[in-house]
């Protein structure tokens, strides 16, 4: 680990701008710890039925997404625009900006029809 040295100004504007990444790390962890306790401590192990199995599945799928989503927080704040994740993202973002377009101009479409059809 390499910690760098930072003045009080860096370290607030850094923790302000990762706080939420941080925090989803922190979630993971712990969700991450609690299957670890669980399920495969060492205590006697038992074997998992179909709903044990499913708990840990699904709450290795949340532990992902929030490392994932730490992951691109992280990114997106230091203008990685190379990083796979970004790039997913943006690409994501400008289909998700293209149907608001399009919802938009049809509910103006929607409106026109509405208030000619008072009008005649």
């Amino acid at each position: 680990m390499f910690i760098s040295r930072t003045t009080r100004e860096e370290r607030v504007t850094i923790e302000t701008a990762l706080d939420s990444a941080f925090l989803k790390i922190d979630q993971a962890e712990q969700l991450i710890y609690d299957l670890i306790d669980e399920f495969l401590s060492d205590r006697e192990q038992k074997t998992l039925d179909k709903h044990a199995a499913q708990t840990i599945r699904n709450n290795l799928w949340i532990a992902d997404d929030l490392l994932a989503d730490a992951q691109l927080e992280y990114h997106l704040h230091a203008g990685h625009g190379d990083a796979p994740c970004v790039q997913q993202y943006l690409e994501s973002a400008a289909r998700a900006k293209a149907n608001v377009e399009d919802e938009e101009a049809h509910n103006r479409e929607l409106k026109a029809q509405h208030h000619d059809q008072q009008a005649g």
